[in-house]
């Protein structure tokens, strides 16, 4: 777990972690950074910029390895993925 000025990590162990949130996407979420055609099927585009909402942070990318030294000195691998779809614009 870490903890910055402004954004909570955690270790979350499941299977499919797009699964178990699929249904509170629009009350608790903004799907905004997500890829259009993101493949967990979420809503993307959904609650951009409303005050009080989580984010992920990675865009939909999967983090392979994190390490945390402090605050604001971190760093963070992703496993690769194919290349993204055309994101959320104009959409607010």
């Amino acid at each position: 777990m870490y903890t910055d000025t402004d954004s909570l990590m955690y270790h979350i162990k499941t299977d499919d972690f797009y699964a178990d949130i699929r249904n509170d996407v629009k009350k608790w979420y903004d799907a905004s950074e997500l890829p259009v055609g993101h493949l967990s099927g979420i809503p993307v585009c959904v609650n951009k910029k409303v005050p009080g909402m989580m984010k992920d942070k990675t865009k939909g990318k999967i983090m392979k390895e994190v390490v945390v030294m402090r605050a604001k000195l971190y760093s963070i691998k992703m496993y690769e993925e194919a290349k993204e779809n055309t994101k959320c614009k104009g959409i607010v």
